[in-house]
């Protein structure tokens, strides 16, 4: 390996070290209640830097926030016993649910929860809609179809004879096709036990089907979360008293069994977010905090509290996540701290700035300085250090620069930008989100 290589591959080994660090980097935040209590924070959902909702979980209470989740106001509250869930398709509709004993109490909202209506809908323990009318629900062996926004449910004929138990996921491709992660309870009860079901619809839900599976009869597997980066990589969570994830590449047909995935006294997984297609987060309970960097192949733990764990929500724009867990707990990760500008110690006109945008899905621009002509190259690497486009290659003269990087043929992930000038170098960390 030559010099250049040499200096470019540690180069590169010094900034991914600081992007693994970075991705652990979730911080507690000290929340304030209205009224005060110690709340088991459920489901949440931020819409924005400043606007977010979460349910709690025992007392059957909707909070809201205006100011980053610093401080949380009641604003809609049951009187019965129920589990909580939240679902927001856009900044303004959403929908909260209070499953009870027979039914469900559906709260929707169509300007952002500044006005919730109220409905009485049959017995669901999750929502989620595919667009502002069209919407699925399932709870105790019952699949329900909404086109009015949730006011109307009907219930679907499976057109199968098992007992399809709903408390997975749902993954939503397009409007036409969409995963639903289910449970076959075999009609036992004494001794109820559940099998893991995949269900799929390619016509918008109007017929479903079972996706054969290698999980298929696996007694006690009650699915989770599930995630899809394109048609055929995808990974799954199996939770409520084994916790394990599995990842497909062929579509779902067959799941392999992650790696490294600690197993020692895990308990119920709920939630499961990826940031990109190679770095994700599964959380669940006593504290279950696992980060996983290569597509959900290999996880490992981090140590940051022992609470509940139950949701993970992101902004649109990723860049700001929160997670959501028992006595108040919200942790916050901020990719907006820390993006500083690099430059050789030699020599401080000689400037690679962070693109901007970043993160960026397809287009994004680097901005350069040289303090007098010379030869320079602006390359993008891989996490591997592996070249994947060169952008500038040639004499360039004095002064500020701007290069377009078009990215619409490279695939999500952490890139680097490395820029060549002098017998220098410097680096920029690049994400791309799609």
């Amino acid at each position: 390996m030559n010099t250049k290589n040499i200096l470019i591959t540690v180069i590169l080994l010094i900034v991914f070290s600081s992007v693994t660090n970075e991705a652990q980097q979730w911080v507690k935040m000290n929340p304030t209640f209205d009224p005060p209590g110690d709340y088991n924070l459920g489901r949440g959902v931020m819409l924005d830097k400043n606007n977010g909702w979460v349910v709690e979980e025992l007392n059957r209470k909707a909070f809201q926030t205006t100011d980053g989740g610093y401080t949380w106001n009641l604003k809609l509250q049951v009187d019965t016993t129920s589990v909580g869930e939240i679902f927001f398709l856009n900044s303004d509709n959403g929908w909260i649910t209070f499953a009870q004993q027979d039914s469900t109490i559906l709260f929707r909202t169509e300007d952002g929860g500044m006005i919730w209506d109220r409905f009485t809908v049959p017995f669901m323990y999750r929502v989620f809609f595919v667009n502002d009318t069209l919407g699925f629900g399932g709870g105790r062996l019952n699949f329900y179809k909404t086109t009015d926004g949730g006011i109307n449910w009907s219930k679907i004929d499976l057109g199968e004879t098992k007992y399809y138990f709903f408390f997975g996921d749902s993954y939503v491709f397009d409007e036409n096709s969409f995963i639903i992660l289910s449970s076959i309870w075999n009609g036992d009860s004494y001794q109820p036990r559940y099998q893991f079901a995949m269900l799929k619809t390619t016509n918008g839900g109007n017929s479903w089907f079972q996706v054969q599976t290698n999980l298929d009869g696996i007694i006690d597997f009650v699915p989770r979360n599930i995630k899809f980066f394109n048609s055929f990589n995808g990974v799954l969570t199996r939770g409520w008293v084994t916790g394990e994830a599995y990842y497909t590449n062929n579509g779902g047909l067959n799941w392999f069994k992650s790696q490294q995935f600690p197993r020692q006294n895990l308990g119920e997984i709920t939630d499961m977010f990826f940031l990109n297609e190679q770095l994700g987060w599964v959380i669940g309970q006593s504290g279950i905090f696992l980060m996983t960097s290569d597509k959900g192949i290999t996880w490992e733990q981090i140590n940051i509290t022992e609470n509940r764990l139950y949701s993970i929500s992101f902004i649109k724009d990723k860049s700001l996540g929160f997670i959501f867990g028992s006595h108040n707990t919200i942790l916050k990760y901020d990719r907006t701290v820390g993006i500083k500008e690099e430059y050789t110690s030699q020599n401080s006109n000689f400037l690679l700035l962070q693109n901007y945008p970043n993160p960026f899905n397809s287009t994004t621009t680097f901005t350069f300085e040289l303090p007098l002509p010379g030869y320079t190259e602006l390359k993008i690497y891989d996490a591997l250090g592996r070249e994947v486009k060169t952008l500038l290659k040639g004499n360039v003269e004095q002064g500020k620069h701007t290069i377009q990087f078009n990215a619409s043929d490279i695939s999500s992930g952490i890139y680097f930008g490395v820029l060549s000038y002098d017998e220098k170098r410097v680096s920029s960390k690049i994400i791309i989100i799609k």
